[in-house]
């Protein structure tokens, strides 16, 4: 067993702490941690005092793709690691729950990629038990969704898409399938690998018997995502539907997004919700439309 994790940090300083925490339960149990730093480069210094056995590498750009791909590429100079999990900073693990998590992911010749079961921050209630992915409009949803774990009767389940926030997954899955899309730069990620990942006919699977938490924080002073979180998330779905199948699926995946654009608008509107939502919805739309014209231009980011 020679597990391999990567986590990128972005400007969090604010995380550090509970990170760290977080950490310390899951080291001794990993053969190699890499943290690509993504924000500003003095940084690295503090990551590599605070994690000073860790690699700590620096990506100049804002893609948060190409800076996990940074670390996979790092990680994939190490011959021995035979398995290589994506982990964001705010995941905490249940007891040896990365041991326990191997053992899943070899217990099935098939399986390529698997996560634990995630739970809402400090409880019970499950965020997701993997994912359905739709081929015919790109649709994602969690499954299980808001149930308490105690009610879920299955230990294992086969998905077709796993959580962004920790996924574990055999090497030579990124030697045949590749590495990530930098064009996607950040959101829809994990749909474009799911549909690579099926295409070679293998599988992904969730287990029940490892526990983890999403314990996300926001920045102080936040209450939403960047805008331009929902320019991606629409723009990307149609993207990849147009990267990997034809023209009626691009159709009924910009169909989609217009129905959860109109759906999530008509909301703010009804129910007088901020100035903040309604440029978070607008940016929405921007994002169908870049993706209708296949604009996966990322200058704007700075």
């Amino acid at each position: 067993m020679k597990i391999a994790t990567i986590t990128i940090f972005c400007n969090e300083r604010f995380r550090v702490d509970n990170w760290l925490k977080y950490y310390s339960e899951y080291k001794d149990e990993i053969a190699l941690h890499v943290i690509v730093n993504n924000g500003n480069f003095e940084d690295c210094e503090f990551l590599q005092s605070k994690f000073p056995d860790s690699v700590v590498l620096y990506s100049s750009s804002k893609n948060l793709l190409a800076a996990y791909n940074i670390g996979l590429l790092e990680i994939m100079k190490h011959k021995e690691i035979d398995a290589i999990c994506q982990i964001t900073n705010d995941i905490q693990l249940s007891t040896k729950g990365f041991t326990e998590l191997y053992k899943f992911l070899y217990s099935n010749e098939r399986y390529a990629m698997v996560s634990p079961i995630l739970y809402n921050k400090d409880c019970d209630v499950v965020c997701q038990f993997g994912s359905t992915v739709s081929l015919k409009n790109m649709s994602y949803k969690h499954i299980y969704q808001g149930l308490r774990g105690r009610d879920i009767k299955e230990n294992v389940k086969i998905v077709t898409g796993l959580p962004g926030g920790i996924v574990m997954a055999k090497r030579n899955i990124y030697e045949k399938v590749g590495i990530q899309d930098e064009q996607i730069f950040m959101y829809g990620d994990e749909t474009d690998m799911s549909i690579k990942v099926m295409q070679e006919g293998y599988l992904m699977a969730v287990t029940k018997e490892v526990s983890s938490w999403h314990q996300h924080i926001n920045l102080p002073g936040k209450r939403m995502r960047n805008p331009n979180a929902a320019l991606f998330m629409a723009r990307n779905h149609i993207y990849i539907a147009r990267k990997h199948f034809g023209f009626k699926v691009i159709v009924q995946t910009v169909l989609h997004e217009l129905k959860k654009f109109c759906f999530y608008f008509g909301g703010c509107i009804l129910h007088l919700r901020s100035k903040e939502e309604f440029i978070y919805f607008l940016h929405y739309l921007k994002g169908i439309w870049r993706g209708i014209c296949n604009n996966m231009n990322n200058d704007f980011i700075r």
